[in-house]
This record gives C-alpha cells, structure tokens and sequence, in this order.
C-alpha cells in the first residue's frame, strides 16, 4: 500500500493470490471494501473455526471414535508440531487428552489426488507397529472453497493446485526419534517391531514410501517398541493409476533406485517414470537400513551428531542428486568393516548392518536396470511375489541381533566401550551363543524364527548373484541408466519438505571405463573386496 494504490494478497495453504493495483482516490469505495474484509470475523477469512480460545485456553472440537462431537483442550495452547511452510499440506498436530488418554489430532491440507490418511489408518486398524487411529472427520473443505473459485482449478493451465483438508485423532507416543534411544536393545526392539508393521501393511495393500528419522518413532508396549507414523505418502497397492511421484520421501533416506529415478539430462518427467522402478517395499527397508547406518555412523550419543560428521553422510543429504545415489551406492556395496563406528555401539550392530547389506545388495544391483514393460502392466502388489520371504530374511536378522543383545549384555550402558569390528571376544563369542530366555510373555512367539545368521562372525554370506536371485526376473536385462550431469533445480519434495539450499562440497565421481556396465562394476568391486565364504551353520539364501 502506498498513498495513492494497494493491492491485497491473500495467502493460504493452495498459495497466494492478489488483486489489481486499486489507486484508493478513484476507487474508494473498493479499498473500504478491502479494510471490511480485513477487519471481518476470522472463519469468514479462511480460519478454522474449530480450535478456538476461551477463558485464555485453547480449545479444539472434534469427534470421538463414534463419531459423536467432543470439545478438549489443547495442551500447551501450541501445535505440538507443525510445517514451519505456508505453501503445501502444513501438517499441524494438536495434543489433547480425553477421558484420561492422550491423543493427537493431525491436520493436513493434501493434495486432491491424494487420499486421506485416515482411510489408510482405517485398514491399517489391529497392526502392530502402526500408528493407531482412534477418530477421523469426513467434512470436506478446499482452498478452492475458501476462494470462492470452485471449479476454477479444472483449468489445466492454472499453476497452483487445490488442497483438500482432513483431519485424523491418533494414540499419542512417547514422541522420542530413533536416534534418542537409552539402549542399543531399545533400539533393536523399535526396528524389529517397525519391520514387522511394514509387512502388515503391506499385507493390507499399503506401501508406506517415507521411513525417515522423523516418522519412525519409540512405542510404549509390546509389539509397538518401535511405531510407523505419518501415512501421508502412503499409496494402495491394489490400485492402478497411483500417484507415483519420483521426489517422494525424505533426501537423507531415500533409496537408491528412488534418486536414479529422477529425470536425467534433457529427459522428461513422463520419460523418467516409465524407465524407472516404481517405488516398493525394498525402497522402504533400505531406506531402514540407510537409517541405522546414519544413526550408527554419525552419532556419538542419543540425538547427538559427531562433529565433524562423515563426509559420505554428508553426501546423502546433498542437492547433488548424482552425489547422494552415488555416495549411497558406494556404501551399501562394500562390506561395512571399512567404516569407523562410534565405540559405545554394541559389536552386533555392525554385524546386524552387514547383514541388512547383504539382503539389500541384490535388490539395488536388479534396479540398475531399467524397469521392464511387463512389470510397470501389473498391480504393485502383484510385482514383487517374493517379497514375503525377503521380510522374513530381514526381520530374522533383527531378531537374531536382539537375542544375542539381550543374552549377552541387555543392560550394558551406553558409555561401555568394547571392541567393533571383527570377531567379539571369547566371553562375548559364548554369550553371543548362549540361547536366550526372555522375561516378557509373547516375546518367544515373536522372536521365534530360524537363527539365519551367525553373529559371531562378520558378513557370513556372500552376494547372490543376480541371476539366480528369486525376484531378478522382474527386470530388464537392458543397459543401466547413464549417468546424470546436472543437479535439479527445482527440489521440493511433494511431501513440501522444503529443504535449504545450503552449499555442498564437490563430488569425485570416478569415470568407469568405456562400455561398462553398472552390474558388471558393482561385481568386479565385490570380487576386488573378497567376500567371506558362507560357514556351515548359515544357509544359503534361496
């Protein structure tokens, strides 16, 4: 506003718009009209008229899990959490107490392709490891609504997009992250008991698509040590036509055949999809993996970084989306003795990690090439039959590595410093081997899987080639993707995590030689490393 014209810009969750350079002499009657607005009841200016302040307390109303209306009281009279973004879902959550229980009630303004969280918390009700819905709302509300344009957003030139709002209640957790853990058995619990949800969902058609520090979180109880949250980007898997969106997920833990699945030079959106993997349940536990491994390599203690932290993390969070796939390319296809841990880590976890990298290392080579046509033709649930037996394989490993844990020093602090790579010592070696009892009911119906790995060792099993891997039929045997020169520009994630565009040191990329091929490094690199000969004791992966 000037002396002579305004202009009024609205802002809201959809974006901005603005009107015309009114000058306020000539056209006086429309800048009374523009201070009325502002100065008019909040809900008429796009409020929302649900959480309110009364008696210098804030309140909310929503409904229970009957759907009969309720009023509480927000604790703290604050988000617990929210978006520091105006532009995009602006998650919101509010925790509030009712009938002595504390839940949290999430607002999300999400895109109108997407659908809700509650209908996927809906299916997902009796999971353990889940987030458990406890209420949701069904009344729709719009940006476009709020605008006064409805149908204005059908125009396929219009740049911004309507959001549509919704609103789940959730069992409130303890809110701590994985990386504040008090134990490493802790630790160990929380993972095995998220894998274990993750295959229950997707057992019920759901595919989660954004395992990152902030979306995994410590439980309370058996079954939900450790709790998946934040169904936002989940998608069905017995669906066709489901948004698959290239940038999903959080850039530290995204896979590495998600970051090859971004455009390349002069390549189309369109092109980048149809040559690259849509996103599976192995995007997810990679994306575990590659979490442990930074919570294992780049903290000293709980939610505490090491300082200076390793380059390669560094690396994983770049803009440099060539640097980030591969920085992580190189970690998760060497054996991991080569990497320095922090000394308070229990000599399992690298063997665990190993482990992980083992089962994953097949995967990620199959993904060097591109997706075949007759695997993009079916359904998502459809496209990976073996995945049964690959979480039974992974969840085996975690729950070997607690049994060890637990048999051998469940109640060793976090400043104990012992030895970490290569063999555990000979008192360690018979405890690591001594069967484990636990004391808690039900714990031996959960842990009672095959003793798949030994863990007195370091990388028992070698690579399966990925020839004879059970799922490598799936894929093309065509050339890999060539590599990419370029960084994005245009970064945001459509989960509008906006990230800041802090400068990143450059990345050596080393040239391969002429005409070959990604498989074929990845295997003379492994040849070059030596791996372990399997022991008589462990089985060799089927």
């Amino acid at each position: 506003m000037t002396e002579t014209f305004i202009i009024l810009y609205q802002f809201d969750r959809g974006g901005y718009m603005y009107s015309s350079k009114v000058n306020v002499h000539d056209d006086a009657d429309i800048f009374v009209r523009f201070v009325l607005g502002l100065a008019s009841d909040g809900q008429d200016l796009g409020f929302d008229p649900s959480i309110y302040w009364k008696d210098n307390k804030r309140w909310i109303d929503t409904v229970d899990d009957l759907g009969n209306p309720i009023t509480c009281r927000i604790e703290g009279n604050k988000p617990s959490y929210f978006r520091n973004t105006i532009i995009g879902r602006a998650s919101s959550c509010w925790k509030i107490k009712h009938k002595g229980v504390s839940y949290l009630a999430k607002d999300v303004w999400r895109s109108p392709d997407r659908p809700a969280e509650w209908e996927f918390l809906q299916v997902a009700k009796g999971c353990a490891g889940v987030v458990e819905m406890y209420s949701y709302e069904t009344r729709e509300v719009t940006i476009a609504q709020l605008r006064g344009l409805v149908g204005a957003y059908e125009d396929p030139d219009l740049k911004q997009k309507d959001r549509k709002w919704s609103r789940a209640t959730v069992v409130c957790y303890s809110g701590r992250k994985l990386d504040d853990f008090d134990t490493g058995l802790e630790l160990l619990e929380a993972a095995l008991d998220i894998t274990c949800g993750h295959k229950s969902l997707w057992d019920r058609c759901i595919l989660h698509r954004d395992f990152s520090i902030n979306n995994l979180l410590f439980g309370n109880r058996i079954g939900f040590h450790g709790v998946i949250i934040d169904l936002d980007m989940a998608i069905w898997t017995d669906r066709p036509e489901q948004p698959d969106d290239f940038r999903t997920g959080t850039r530290l833990f995204q896979s590495i055949s998600v970051l090859r699945g971004y455009p390349q030079r002069e390549e189309t959106i369109e092109d980048a999809r149809r040559r690259a993997h849509p996103h599976d349940p192995y995007d997810d536990l990679e994306s575990l993996f590659l979490l442990l491994a930074w919570i294992l390599f780049g903290l000293d203690a709980p939610k505490r970084l090491k300082s200076p932290r390793p380059d390669f993390l560094d690396r994983w969070d770049t803009h440099n989306i060539q640097a980030a796939a591969d920085s992580k390319e190189s970690f998760s296809l060497v054996p991991l003795r080569r990497y320095p841990m922090a000394p308070q880590f229990n000599p399992i976890f690298p063997v665990l990690l190993e482990n992980l990298r083992q089962e994953l290392v097949p995967v990620i080579i199959a993904k060097g090439c591109s997706a075949s046509v007759n695997m993009r033709q079916k359904l998502l649930k459809d496209r990976h039959p073996d995945a049964a037996q690959f979480y039974d394989r992974f969840i085996g490993h975690i729950s070997t590595a607690i049994n060890a844990y637990s048999a051998s020093q469940s109640t060793v602090p976090l400043g104990h410093i012992r030895p970490l790579m290569g063999p555990p010592d000979d008192g360690a070696s018979s405890a690591v081997n001594t069967p484990f009892t636990s004391p808690l009911e039900d714990k031996e119906k959960r842990r009672a899987i095959p003793n798949i790995a030994n863990l007195a060792g370091y990388g028992q099993r070698p690579a399966l080639p990925i020839a004879d891997h059970p799922f490598s039929e799936i894929f093309d045997d065509g050339p890999p993707p060539t590599s990419r020169k370029r960084t994005l520009e245009d970064d945001e994630e459509p989960n509008d995590t906006n990230q800041p565009a802090t400068p990143t040191k450059p990345t050596k990329v080393r040239k391969e030689k002429e005409g070959t091929t990604a498989s074929s490094t990845i295997a003379t690199n492994l040849s070059r490393e030596g791996s372990p000969r399997p022991s008589s004791s462990t089985p060799a992966l089927e």
